[in-house]
């Protein structure tokens, strides 16, 4: 402990007991938020098993949880072989969101996600708006644009 005199410190002396409630005070709001977490990622996990990663995504993006995204998408990322134009076109959305955010993890993840996404679809995409009109009206065309 500091001499208060030779430092010019007032000194306060607290047990290890109290020093440890302290910090445990300070930390419960965070336990509560990633046990939270926790529970919402393992109802998507379960759904995503049962129904399929459609399924799973979409339970996760009702949520309105960009944490729950964050995170799926973290994993996501390492697995590009998983990813499909379906995903894609439901997860385009929450990533144009994550990109506005104030948290940098979050941008970080969104441009990730994207940068994924143009590498692996890019031609596809740029093939289906660049091909040639048939003879007629094309609905499904004329949806995708709209």
């Amino acid at each position: 402990m500091l001499d208060s005199a030779k430092s010019g410190y007032s000194t306060l002396e607290i047990s290890d007991a109290e020093a440890i409630s302290s910090i445990y005070r300070g930390h419960e709001s965070m336990t509560k938020v990633l046990t939270h977490r926790k529970k919402y990622l393992q109802s998507v996990m379960r759904i995503w098993r049962t129904e399929g990663p459609i399924a799973g995504l979409t339970s996760a993006i009702h949520m309105s949880d960009s944490a729950i995204l964050v995170d799926i998408l973290t994993l996501l990322i390492t697995k590009p072989s998983s990813w499909t134009l379906d995903m894609c076109q439901l997860l385009l959305p929450v990533i144009c969101d994550l990109l506005k955010s104030k948290y940098e993890t979050y941008i970080t993840i969104g441009c990730m996600s994207l940068k994924l996404i143009m590498k692996n679809f890019a031609q596809v995409i740029k093939i289906n708006i660049t091909a040639p009109k048939g003879v007629g009206i094309d609905i499904s065309r004329e949806e995708r644009y709209y």
